[in-house]
């Protein structure tokens, strides 16, 4: 066994270094491999609104993000447009039949109660009133309009101050009587 083992090695040494002597063209090549890692930070986006749609009272306010390496946040806010809302409210009351109803949501705005009020159809008044009996209700009860601030310093009567005459009147009396002396 040992025998085939020598023989084996032989041949193969021998088959080798034929070869090697064969083959006697020379490459030589200097390679520099390098591998660059990319490690920056993925930029945070905050998404933006979609919420400017025909049945939508909000108003965007703004979006922000903020990305470290380990975490990211976004977060945004929005607004509702009070206006827009009793507009659609008062539209929808207005489809529904109850015209009252409607004009009582838009009549909560001072500028449309006083523009109603100049036009000789004052706005509707407590449990449904309507035309002159609103008006009459408006008249005894101001402090239930929404203007109310503006319209006390309109139509109050300042009160008048009563003066004091007793003193001018002494004081003439005083001085009538020194001259009859006199």
């Amino acid at each position: 066994m040992k025998q085939l083992f020598l023989i084996l090695f032989l041949f193969t040494s021998v088959a080798v270094l034929t070869d090697a002597r064969a083959n006697t063209n020379t490459v030589s090549s200097n390679t520099v491999a390098s591998t660059t890692v990319d490690k920056s930070v993925p930029t945070a986006s905050a998404p933006p609104f979609n919420i400017m749609q025909n049945d939508s009272c909000y108003i965007p306010g703004g979006s922000i993000g903020i990305q470290t390496q380990v975490l990211g946040i976004a977060t945004g806010k929005a607004f509702e447009d009070v206006d827009c809302s009793k507009r659609k409210y008062a539209k929808l009351l207005w489809q529904f039949n109850m015209k009252i109803s409607a004009l009582n949501v838009l009549c909560t705005e001072p500028m449309i109660f006083q523009a109603m009020e100049r036009s000789g159809s004052p706005c509707p008044a407590s449990k449904g009133l309507i035309g002159q009996d609103a008006q009459d209700y408006w008249d005894e009860h101001p402090e239930e309009r929404p203007d109310y601030e503006q319209w006390q310093t309109t139509n109050l009567v300042k009160e008048e101050t009563e003066v004091d005459n007793d003193g001018l009147k002494n004081f003439a009396l005083m001085a009538l009587s020194m001259l009859l002396i006199l």
